[in-house]
């Protein structure tokens, strides 16, 4: 008897997996394989934004694809190699790229809406407050969406950057002791340092470390964890602690032909994971900040926090770029003053206080 059941075990489980091979095959083949090319101009170790994209995003989507007949092959083309900084809009535009993630400091033109936090100094630093404010202000205003229309793609998600800081080579304790020191910023940020007398120079996080080591500058003002990735406190090892803010950074954009030709099931799974990648990268940048400050100072970075006062004289001293701002959002047909006072209302009604009260001329 024992002899008879232990054959029709036996049995069975041959059966089983004579019938489950085959079918496991089938259901491979039956799966529909999508091939996208993906890329920015930074890589997943320098910008943390890129890496929440690679580590997050592609995987995430192929997980929640897994239940369905699609598949999605991501070809990477990380670090500018299929498009530079200030490259990526383009890109996607012509379809070099399918899917990209666009810095929008390096589209001060095309972008200068999104970008909107570049010239607004001293604002939240807190990258979950800013993540929120970033999508109220996509959600409310159609402007922002509309823009990418424009250059035929849609923005799937939007993210923030880092705290910026500065790093300087010798020890930076006011705005005043910037007065004749080469300071190497991304481009629409250079009017933190209006009225300074520092030399103003055009720079890249790419290009940082060595232009700092060449004496091309002296300083630089960057995302801090990024800094800490490419180790830029070793060619400057002063940081000041600004608190600058944390910047709506660049959106994650798909070529709007191309999404529009997927099918509806992938785009749908995209827009959910686009929205879940947005906490996500926040969260991430918020987790990583005191620990990439503890592995700098152990590194023999010399952090020197700019106290309230220091950041309030700061801002007083600069000229009103913050109303400019607006001022030029209008001659663009944008309602500016309105879009600028309400992103300042979303910060303030979440905690944050205004370092000084811009005139917007409302």
């Amino acid at each position: 008897m024992r002899c008879k059941m232990r054959e029709i075990f036996v049995g069975l489980f041959l059966t089983l997996i004579i019938v489950s091979v085959p079918i496991s095959i089938a259901l491979a083949k039956d799966k529909q394989i999508i091939r996208l090319r993906i890329g920015a101009g930074h890589t997943p170790e320098s910008g943390q934004w890129v890496k929440s994209v690679n580590d997050y995003f592609m995987p995430e989507v192929n997980k929640r694809l897994i239940d369905t007949k699609y598949q999605i092959k991501w070809i990477t083309g990380w670090g500018g190699s299929i498009a530079k900084l200030g490259e990526v809009l383009e890109a996607i535009e012509v379809n070099l790229l399918d899917v990209g993630y666009i810095v929008y400091v390096f589209e001060p033109s095309k972008l200068m809406l999104q970008g909107m936090t570049y010239r607004m100094p001293f604002q939240s630093g807190d990258p979950l407050l800013v993540s929120k404010a970033s999508s109220y202000m996509y959600k409310k205003y159609p402007h922002f969406k509309r823009d990418f229309h424009k250059y035929n793609q849609i923005a799937l998600a939007v993210s923030v950057s880092d705290p910026y800081n500065m790093f300087a080579k010798a020890q930076t304790r006011s705005h005043m002791d910037l007065s004749g020191v080469k300071v190497g910023a991304a481009g629409a940020n250079l009017s933190w340092l209006k009225n300074t007398g520092a030399i103003a120079v055009q720079t890249n996080l790419n290009e940082c470390y060595t232009s700092l080591q060449t004496g091309v500058y002296d300083a630089t003002i960057q995302p801090t964890g990024a800094s800490y990735k490419l180790k830029i406190s070793e060619a400057a090892p002063y940081m000041v602690e600004a608190h600058f803010g944390v910047q709506s950074f660049g959106a994650l954009s798909v070529n709007k032909r191309k999404f529009e030709s997927l099918p509806a099931e992938v785009q749908k799974v995209m827009q959910a994971v686009a929205e879940d990648f947005q906490d996500e990268a926040a969260n991430y940048i918020l987790n990583r900040y005191e620990s990439d400050k503890r592995g700098m100072i152990a590194a023999g970075t010399r952090i020197f926090t700019l106290p309230a006062e220091a950041r309030k004289a700061w801002a007083a001293s600069l000229p009103n770029v913050v109303g400019d701002l607006a001022s030029e959002l209008e001659s663009r047909g944008y309602p500016g003053k309105k879009i600028v006072a309400d992103y300042y209302n979303f910060l303030q009604e979440n905690g944050y206080e205004m370092i000084r009260d811009w005139d917007l001329n409302e």
